[in-house]
């Protein structure tokens, strides 16, 4: 996957307001690790950069296959959040993601190209019954021409107990690269 940068210049803004720790998840961008990975241990790798950092609770934002590394963790430490953002998550759904990854030329099919990287937990996850033990405050962001289906963004709202769901429009997978103003406006609520 793309390394932490493609964040930047993009949510500069939020850190005016904001600490942002943007991290490579285990086996994207700089991260040299080679290993299977799993969603329980990619998960597990964010909490250890909270607690290498000292921090008691946060608010974490994911964007696509971090959107679905965000949900994992919320299920599995939610005491630890302050607040939950999803920016065009993957979907709840291992079936959902497959059938939207079929949709895009295999050029842009980051899943597919990377898939002997993941373990076969990414093959048949299915984190909608764990959702609703999410009771920390979420912001989940679609963007209007995602190639995620918004079927799987309102299924994710729904299961949760204190979502708020926006979609921006005129935005793709990388809302906060297309609609930058509309994209900050949303995050700072």
């Amino acid at each position: 996957g793309f390394d932490h940068t493609y964040f930047s210049p993009h949510l500069d803004t939020l850190a005016y307001n904001y600490r942002l720790i943007v991290i490579d998840m285990r086996g994207s961008g700089k991260s040299a690790d080679s290993s299977l990975i799993s969603l329980d241990q990619l998960a597990n790798d964010v909490d250890a950069v909270r607690k290498s950092l000292g921090l008691d609770s946060f608010v974490l934002m994911g964007h696509s296959l971090g959107g679905l590394v965000a949900m994992k963790y919320a299920t599995l430490f939610t005491g630890k959040l302050r607040g939950l953002i999803l920016v065009a998550p993957n979907s709840a759904m291992a079936s959902a993601d497959t059938a939207a990854a079929a949709t895009l030329p295999k050029s842009k099919s980051k899943r597919k190209a990377q898939s002997g990287r993941y373990d076969k937990s990414f093959e048949s996850y299915n984190l909608l019954p764990e959702l609703s033990k999410i009771s920390t405050s979420t912001l989940l962001i679609s963007a209007e021409r995602d190639p995620i289906p918004a079927s799987a963004h309102i299924q994710i709202a729904s299961a949760m107990k204190n979502c708020i769901h926006v979609t921006v429009k005129n935005s793709g997978h990388f809302v906060f690269v297309d609609q930058p103003a509309e994209f900050c406006k949303q995050v700072k609520g």
